[in-house]
């Protein structure tokens, strides 16, 4: 069942969650749970679900009325035909979640006895064909046998012979199964709780690892964002898909370092518009007020309502800001209207994490630098345009991944809401 945000809020806080928590083991980003929590977005269906599955591995259940604790299902399997169900389960489950099986007192003569050689060869294929899908097995067998049926997908250790008895027992998922091989008889029990398979096959978090909690869920995307307008527009359209898509924004707020001194008379005026007055009048303003029905939210509006780690630098190529970098575990960076030029210290950094890249303005090489919707418009340009470009240490040089030309409509709000 499809849960609202209230529900997935209860959920974690009955858990003893933080948000960042559910995070973690879900694989979706804090932002991101932020929302859903709100019902601020209108999340992608596979985000939600896999958030629901999370809570529910840990022993919550969503009903139609709230959450509440899932009951210790325990189910009990008999002879050859509860066995190979069994060992179906075993199966079906590690290819879905993958996981870590653990076999405590491995007989193998008892599996071909009950399986039929046959029938666990086709097991075997089976799971060999997972075994690269985050699954591994690993079996505790008796000292000195060397009867290893498990060996094409998994390993095995040896244990004392006079620790050894007639019963074994399965740890896989949030499952724990006992197989009872006395006398000619063969009764398995399978407790599907995560509380009980906690101390079996441990992960680095102290609990049996799922699938999702095995992969680094590394989708931290770093963003150096100018401070004028069309920066502001960025982040209004860009930050809530990428959170919606799971991916997490770390914010770096560059100042910019052009001087308007030597400028002319219109650029000056041009940068008020664009940079001044916004941070100066309008986004105090918009910030000062509990109540506002202005559709564009300001940056800090953004970063509060995602919970955002922010990084306010004000030389992105400084020892400072690079250490902090370093530190960041990410997918890439992208650079919106930095008005700084990033030095090879810097670029060899980010680009041995991931891919950096610039959102340029304007059409390349052709406008290169900056102002150059001002100067298309400027020239009369019939067509304008917007490149995303490999950041090297030139200006604007890198090579041209995406390229987006449009109309020149003559008027700059229209032109930069065009190229957002």
């Amino acid at each position: 069942m499809l849960t609202d945000g209230k529900q997935i809020a209860a959920a974690r806080q009955l858990l003893g969650w933080s948000q960042a928590d559910l995070a973690t083991r879900s694989g979706v980003s804090k932002p991101s749970i932020i929302r859903i929590e709100k019902d601020l977005m209108s999340v992608k269906y596979d985000l939600r679900k896999s958030i629901e599955k999370t809570v529910n591995d840990n022993g919550i259940e969503f009903t139609p009325r709230g959450v509440q604790e899932k009951n210790i299902e325990i189910t009990k399997l008999s002879g050859t035909d509860g066995f190979k169900k069994f060992m179906w389960d075993v199966y079906q489950d590690s290819s879905e979640n993958g996981c870590d099986i653990c076999l405590f007192n491995a007989r193998p003569e008892y599996w071909t006895k009950w399986l039929g050689e046959e029938w666990y060869n086709e097991h075997a294929n089976r799971m060999s064909a997972i075994t690269d899908k985050n699954v591994t097995f690993r079996g505790i067998a008796r000292e000195d046998d060397t009867n290893f049926i498990a060996n094409s997908f998994g390993e095995y250790r040896w244990f004392p012979k006079e620790l050894f008895n007639e019963k074994s027992f399965y740890a896989y998922g949030d499952k724990l199964g006992f197989l009872n091989f006395e006398k000619d008889t063969l009764d398995i029990f399978v407790i599907d709780h995560r509380d009980f398979t906690s101390g079996c096959c441990m992960g680095k978090n102290g609990h049996h690892p799922r699938k999702n909690e095995r992969i680094l869920m590394n989708k931290n995307l770093l963003l150096f964002i100018g401070d004028d307008f069309v920066s502001t527009l960025f982040l209004n359209e860009f930050i809530p898909q990428v959170v919606e898509m799971g991916v997490n924004p770390i914010i770096l707020t560059v100042e910019s370092n052009q001087s308007d001194q030597n400028s002319a008379h219109e650029l000056k005026r041009y940068n008020f518009y664009q940079k001044n007055l916004l941070q100066r009048v309008l986004f105090p303003l918009l910030e000062s007020s509990s109540k506002s029905n202005f559709k564009l939210l300001t940056p800090q509006q953004i970063f509060d309502q995602d919970d955002l780690q922010v990084i306010e630098t004000s030389n992105v190529n400084d020892a400072a800001t690079l250490d902090q970098i370093k530190k960041i575990n990410f997918i890439g960076a992208i650079s919106v209207r930095c008005f700084q030029i990033f030095g090879s210290r810097i670029i060899s950094t980010i680009k041995d994490k991931g891919f950096f890249c610039n959102s340029h303005p304007g059409v390349l090489p052709d406008y290169r630098g900056v102002y150059c919707l001002l100067r298309g418009l400027v020239n009369g340009d019939e067509k304008l345009g917007w490149t995303l470009h490999d950041i090297d240490t030139g200006i604007d040089t890198g090579h041209v991944i995406k390229e987006v030309p449009f109309y020149n409509f003559n008027s700059r709000f229209r032109c930069f809401n065009k190229m957002v």
